[in-house]
């Protein structure tokens, strides 16, 4: 006796044949949407680099001056400390505050590490510590957010340590290339951090990059008060993390001003990858 196969098994399989294919579809778009939206913002951000910012050029030097035959590609030499005026009625800011300002009110700073493609301004929202998370310099909401402090932090950078937030994305922009720190070689070629301000420029010094837990530092800590500064500095200097690099010779004290930079890992949502620094006084 021959069973004929009943249609409604071949129909329900059509079926869900077609749901997973809208579902795919759906994701593929979704996905498409999202790293149109990345691109835009970073381009935004590209061209207000280009608009605001001007390059600084430091004093060429014997070694800037290729040969006439190189016999190979020179080294890679360490970022030269920028020059720290000691004049402040004499500060010109290479970034355009006003215009900038014209862009977004809440930017307050700009921050640059040579070497890298940190090059970004630096934003705070009154009343809203995390607008600036997901929501770009533009309005425009989602990755990759922007550079942005929170409101514990004061605006002329005079917090024992001012905490600076940036996503760590893939496609290298943002903080990504705070990661980079993770090799001391690297650290010892790009060592120093510029902050620009409307009325002055700030010069840090890199001292340590760690693996952290993913607490917020300005609640974990108490910096208005020297003990919680020097736990939050023996804490730095005792991380055993593998990827952790501290330069010992040149941590910071309880009386310098640190800035320290945190972006997230990405597949250890616990933790935090912090890049922190001290203010020098001056270039040598």
């Amino acid at each position: 006796m021959q069973i004929k196969k009943g249609k409604k098994g071949s129909c329900l399989r059509r079926i869900a044949g077609g749901i997973l294919l809208l579902a795919a579809a759906a994701c593929f778009a979704f996905a498409l949407f999202n790293w149109k939206r990345e691109k835009t913002a970073e381009s935004s951000y590209t061209e207000l680099k280009e608009e605001v910012t001007e390059k600084e050029e430091r004093p060429e030097t014997e070694e800037d001056v290729p040969e006439e035959t190189p016999e190979e590609a020179p080294e890679e030499t360490p970022t030269a400390a920028p020059e720290v005026s000691s004049e402040p009625e004499s500060y010109e800011s290479a970034v355009d505050f006003e215009a900038l300002w014209e862009r977004n009110a809440d930017a307050y700073a700009w921050i640059r590490i040579e070497g890298t493609a940190i090059d970004y301004p630096i934003l705070q929202k009154d009343g809203n510590d995390d607008y600036y998370l997901n929501t770009t310099i533009d309005g425009q909401s989602g990755l990759p957010g922007s550079i942005f402090t929170e409101t514990v932090s004061a605006r002329d950078f005079s917090n024992y340590n001012t905490v600076i937030y940036g996503h760590n994305m893939r496609d290298g922009s943002m903080f990504a290339a705070l990661h980079n720190y993770a090799d001391i070689n690297f650290m010892e070629e790009h060592p120093y951090i510029e902050i620009f301000l409307p009325d002055q420029k700030l010069i840090y010094e890199i001292f340590a990059a760690v693996v952290f837990d993913d607490s917020n530092l300005n609640f974990t800590y108490d910096f208005s008060g020297e003990a919680d500064r020097e736990s939050f500095l023996e804490d730095i200097a005792s991380t055993r993390e593998m990827q952790s690099v501290v330069n010992t010779e040149k941590l910071a004290g309880t009386e310098d001003k640190l800035i320290t930079l945190s972006t997230c890992i990405g597949d250890r949502p616990e933790n935090r990858w912090l890049v922190i620094a001290k203010q020098i006084e001056n270039a040598e």
